[in-house]
């Protein structure tokens, strides 16, 4: 009775207890685990890094062996034809490679179909174009321009 009449309202009473695990229950949650774990994500992350590099300096020795050869190839083709046919030559290569990618042609279509397309017959134009140097010069940059061999006459 002392004690409850000792206390007065709004009082309490603190008790700290200290309470360690025993050895046994103590070295059921010491592992190695949590480093394990964390080796083997930086080891992921590590080969990813590498990877990336490794598959960088590749694409940019692939990129500058094929500038090299589009260099070489423009020098040939720039040292064995008129400026006028080289220009077609381009200009027919940009051309295809707009329609292909336009509609659809890098993949998936028939050679069937590629065929009819070659084998269609191409419009021709009239003798007086073909002679003169201007439309000599236009028809080798439109897609209606004679062949190539036919500017030799």
């Amino acid at each position: 009775e002392k004690a409850s009449e000792a206390l007065v309202d709004g009082e309490h009473i603190d008790y700290k207890l200290h309470i360690y695990p025993s050895d046994e229950f103590e070295a059921c949650y010491l592992t190695n685990q949590p480093r394990i774990f964390s080796l083997a994500v930086s080891l992921v992350f590590l080969v990813t890094v590498i990877s990336f590099i490794v598959y960088d300096i590749l694409v940019e020795k692939r990129q500058k062996k094929l500038l090299e050869n589009a260099e070489r190839s423009g020098k040939v083709v720039a040292s064995l034809f008129p400026a006028m046919v080289r220009d077609r030559l381009f200009y027919e290569r940009q051309t295809r490679d707009e329609e292909r990618m336009n509609t659809g042609l890098s993949r998936g279509v028939s050679e069937i179909s590629r065929l009819r397309k070659f084998m269609a017959p191409a419009p021709h134009q009239s003798q007086s174009q073909s002679h003169s140097n201007d439309s000599d010069t236009a028809t080798a940059v439109s897609g209606s321009a004679p062949a190539i061999a036919d500017l030799y006459n």
